[in-house]
């Protein structure tokens, strides 16, 4: 958009306000101060803005996604202020830490226990649950980190969310890193990458909120990589670690019948399988897939899932029957 290069003076001023913006919204705002929520995230969108159209040189480039490292590492110390999931994430980790499955009890049948007690569970812990009727849905990948961020800091939130965060991050690099090689490959202009780097929304949700969609999307994007070397084996075990880090890229494996053939895709699901298979193993007892099964319902049963059709279906549910059909909608919804 911008046929003249970009100036030093206006590129660190642009870098140096988000800065700010990211410190103030990351330690400083509550969820409930919609105002302030929208004027940073007004700021922050306008800066990201004007660098991902102006007339960038590959030195402003790389700057660029040193400086995009810089906005998540600025937030590493901060309690994440708009998502309250992390509570779960140390109640499933300290679960694991005291040798317990976390996908075998749901935290309101466990927290009056004397094992909870001695796990640490304490009843200040369990009221900040956002669900504790219900069995957790982190896959393995993410349980082991959990479990690494509390046997770190086992009495300290902080200390294990800062460990949590460390992952995303390290795994934010990564995926930095992979989209510059796809681009490279694919022989698309290096600053898309920023597309991504620099994106208010993705550094805030992810590094910010604490939200493991970070794995998932590097070990997509390895998977892609790999894919594109023709290392149909290392492709599917990293696709394996994306689906046990969030469950979403199975919707995906259709699409390699197209892009690979029959045999090769037959090939590609049997390793994924596999693989995810043998993640899933530690935490397989006589319970485990009715409990699991019962955390992915809530997704198309409970919660907003797709939130655009979801809404759509239950007000025609009211407009044509007069109550909420989505408890009966959800498993459509699902397929």
């Amino acid at each position: 958009m911008f046929k003249q290069p970009i100036s030093s003076i206006i590129f660190y001023t642009v870098t140096g306000i988000s800065l700010v913006g990211y410190l103030l919204l990351g330690y400083s705002t509550a969820r409930t101060n919609f105002p302030q929520l929208m004027a940073l995230f007004g700021l922050l969108f306008a800066g990201y803005y004007y660098l991902t159209t102006a007339n960038l040189n590959e030195k402003f480039i790389k700057q660029g996604i040193i400086i995009s490292v810089l906005f998540r590492f600025c937030l590493l110390f901060m309690i994440p202020n708009l998502s309250d999931d992390y509570f779960r994430f140390v109640w499933d980790g300290r679960l694991s830490a005291h040798g317990i499955n976390p996908f075998s009890l749901v935290p309101s049948a466990f927290i009056d226990s004397q094992h909870a007690v001695s796990a640490g569970l304490d009843h200040k812990l369990f009221t900040a649950l956002n669900s504790p009727e219900y069995y957790t849905i982190y896959p393995p990948a993410l349980q082991f980190i959990f479990f690494v961020s509390v046997k770190l800091f086992p009495s300290n939130i902080l200390g294990s969310v800062i460990i949590m965060r460390l992952f995303i991050i390290a795994a934010e690099i990564g995926s930095i890193f992979l989209i510059s090689s796809i681009l490279k490959k694919r022989n698309l202009p290096s600053k898309n990458v920023l597309f991504y780097a620099l994106n208010p929304l993705v550094i805030i949700e992810l590094t910010g909120n604490l939200h493991f969609e970070a794995l998932m999307i590097f070990f997509l994007l390895l998977s892609v990589f790999l894919l594109m070397k023709e290392r149909f084996t290392l492709s599917a075990t990293a696709f394996s670690l994306a689906i046990c880090s969030k469950l979403l890229p199975l919707m995906f494996l259709p699409l390699l019948l197209k892009k690979i053939g029959f045999r090769k895709s037959m090939r590609f699901y049997f390793i994924s399988g596999i693989a995810t298979v043998l993640l899933f193993v530690p935490f397989i007892n006589q319970e485990f897939i009715g409990n699991i099964l019962s955390s992915v319902g809530l997704y198309f049963h409970s919660f907003e899932f797709n939130a655009s059709i979801f809404y759509l279906v239950r007000w025609a549910g009211f407009e044509t029957l007069g109550y909420d059909v989505i408890g009966k909608a959800g498993t459509t919804l699902s397929l």
